[in-house]
């Protein structure tokens, strides 16, 4: 579990398999432990929780691009979105080939064999599970995040964890 560049060491349900935590803060667990350094890759962080929020999915370049770096020139977040993906590729260690492109303006995090919160959450309501939802809740949806397009995510998590709560009653 890496938060705040502090290694803390966690597994998730027991086991060693590579976890993603978007409940409160982000947080990374691999077997390799190493430490995201909160300056340098902050908007790394970002861009690992809005791919693992878009659950595999191909997600174009630009759109990360503009979506990540507003207030930049496309031009300018792009070469962000290029930097970041090689410094993200150096941090992730072992799991870098989770980090795909599929085709040359998308690119997509594999979360095969790994555990996301975000995702069981979902799966669990998609199973009609609402109990095991909630359970799975540990806080505001990325709480430290203050970027944009996390409000969307945020309120739409909110909205699906209050519904699981009105039916369990």
């Amino acid at each position: 579990l890496l938060t705040n560049g502090q290694k803390v060491r966690h597994t998730y349900h027991g086991t060693k398999t590579p976890a993603f935590y978007s409940s409160s803060r982000f947080h990374i667990c691999t077997g390799s432990w190493r430490t995201f350094t909160p300056c340098s890759l902050k908007k790394g962080i970002w861009l690992l929780a809005l791919l693992t929020l878009r659950n595999g999915l191909e997600t174009d370049r630009n759109w990360l691009a503009g979506t990540l770096w507003p207030d930049c020139l496309e031009e300018n977040a792009l070469y962000n979105l290029r930097r970041m993906l090689t410094q993200l590729r150096a941090a992730l260690g072992t799991e870098t080939e989770r980090l795909k492109s599929p085709r040359p303006r998308t690119i997509v995090f594999d979360l095969t064999g790994c555990t996301a919160d975000t995702i069981d959450f979902q799966e669990a309501l998609q199973k009609g599970d609402q109990k095991a939802a909630v359970a799975l809740h540990n806080g505001v949806l990325l709480a430290d995040c203050d970027e944009e397009w996390a409000a969307g995510y945020r309120e739409e998590y909110h909205r699906q964890l209050l519904s699981a709560l009105q039916t369990l009653g």
